[in-house]
């Protein structure tokens, strides 16, 4: 079996594809946000097709995957993702949530609630503070969230 990779860190939507022969679980497929962790340098993608998070090394190579569905979140459309620390934040567009698992896809916590609730949630980035900044499309805004403790979100400004 033939199989080539390819990365293209250059281009202005970065993008991961390991190209092999046949249909793999390895594949992207319908990939709608991509960000690198900054300790393993390790590529984050999270598709819509799938409906999970897929993690790549540097060098293009599928290390794991995990499922943005499971017994106590149930993600619709996944649309961005953002990482600090041990953290990995998904937007979710259908549900206007934001969801939050560890590096290797265990379910912390999801939110959208209190005052500021979210219409369709989309980019999503955090700062070197670790402050959860979500585009709510829906409302024509960003959404600001501080922590001060791990997990305790609050609305900071509007």
């Amino acid at each position: 079996m033939n199989k080539s990779k390819r990365f293209f860190p250059i281009s202005p939507y970065p993008t991961v594809a390991k190209v092999s022969e046949g249909i793999t679980y390895d594949r992207l497929r319908k990939p709608t946000g991509v960000k690198i962790e900054f300790v393993t340098q390790d590529i984050y993608v999270v598709e819509l097709y799938t409906n999970e998070v897929k993690v790549y090394s540097q060098s293009a190579d599928y290390r794991f995957s995990f499922p943005l569905s499971t017994d106590r979140v149930d993600i619709l459309g996944p649309y961005s993702l953002a990482l600090h620390d041990w953290l990995v934040f998904v937007s979710d567009y259908d549900k206007s949530i934001v969801s939050v698992f560890s590096l290797h896809g265990d379910f912390v916590t999801s939110f959208n609630r209190g005052l500021y609730r979210m219409l369709y949630a989309k980019g999503i980035t955090t700062d070197s503070q670790g402050d959860l900044y979500v585009c709510d499309s829906g409302n024509n805004r960003v959404v600001a969230y501080t922590h001060s403790l791990p997990l305790t979100f609050q609305y900071l400004h509007h």
